[in-house]
C-alpha cells in the first residue's frame, strides 16, 4: 500500500476502525522488516504521510493514536527510524499527541 497509495486510497477510506488498527500493525511490521537502505524511502514516507493525513482528516482519532502508540514501542524501533526520515510525519504525530495531552 505504501508503494502505491493512490491505488489503495479509496479502499482504505472505507475501512472500519478495527481494520485500520490491523492495517497500522501490518504497515509498521512491514516497515520494520525492510532491508536497509530503502531505495524508495522517499515514496514510502510520502505515502505514509498521506495515509496519516487521511486518518486525521477523516477524524479516525483512535486509529491515529494507535499508530502513534505503536511507533513508540521498542518492538518497532526500525520502523520509527524509517519514519524519522520525514519531519512532516513526526510533526503530525507529535502535534496530535500534544493535542490529546493538552
Amino acid at each position: 500500500m505504501l508503494r502505491h497509495w493512490r491505488e489503495h486510497q479509496a479502499q482504505v477510506k472505507k475501512l472500519a476502525l478495527h481494520e485500520l488498527i490491523q492495517l497500522n500493525e501490518r504497515l509498521l511490521l512491514w516497515l520494520h522488516g525492510l532491508e536497509q537502505p530503502i531505495p524508495d524511502a522517499k515514496t514510502l514516507l510520502s505515502n505514509l504521510l498521506a495515509y496519516l493525513k487521511m486518518l486525521k482528516a477523516a477524524r479516525h482519532n483512535e486509529a491515529l493514536a494507535h499508530f502513534a502508540s505503536l511507533l513508540e514501542n521498542p518492538k518497532f524501533e526500525r520502523a520509527m527510524a524509517i519514519c524519522s526520515g520525514s519531519v512532516e510525519i513526526l510533526t503530525l504525530l507529535t502535534d496530535y499527541i500534544v493535542g490529546i495531552k493538552g
